[in-house]
């Protein structure tokens, strides 16, 4: 009699285990997940989507425009601003903004790079990229 209750309870733990899963996996859908607008609607191919994602963000933002609005509408956007950073002594510090989205079997990243003075983009790049298993 005690091992059909041992058996039992195991059975309706996997049962509730695998119940859980499915409705993470269900939550965690990519249709279900929130996209920054500059990502909304790319092709599947990350070679295509990673140029549209470019034009986007140089039509928004191009050099010569103010720093402090392309901070704050990513941030908006729910991008994460990062830095400054410094590749040399001699550059202007450099700053990212990114937004991740993991997922299964890929880790998206939409990443925004700037330079500038006095409230002026002197340089902005951008990538869309994919760490898949």
């Amino acid at each position: 009699m005690r091992r059909r209750t041992l058996v039992r309870s195991l059975g309706a733990s996997a049962i509730g285990l695998i119940a859980v899963l499915g409705a993470c996996f269900w939550l965690k859908r990519p249709e279900r997940v929130f996209l920054p607008t500059l990502a909304q609607g790319l092709p599947a191919e990350f070679q295509k989507a990673n140029e549209i994602f470019k034009a986007r963000v140089n039509e928004n933002f191009p050099v010569g425009s103010s720093a402090t609005v392309l901070v704050q509408r990513l941030q908006v956007d729910g991008f994460k601003k990062h830095g400054p950073f410094r590749e040399k002594p001699d550059k202007s510090e450099m700053y990212l903004a990114n937004f991740v989205q993991p997922g299964f079997p890929c880790k998206l990243t939409w990443a925004i790079y700037w330079r500038s003075e006095n409230d002026k983009l002197t340089l902005v790049m951008s990538s869309y990229t994919g760490t898949c298993l």
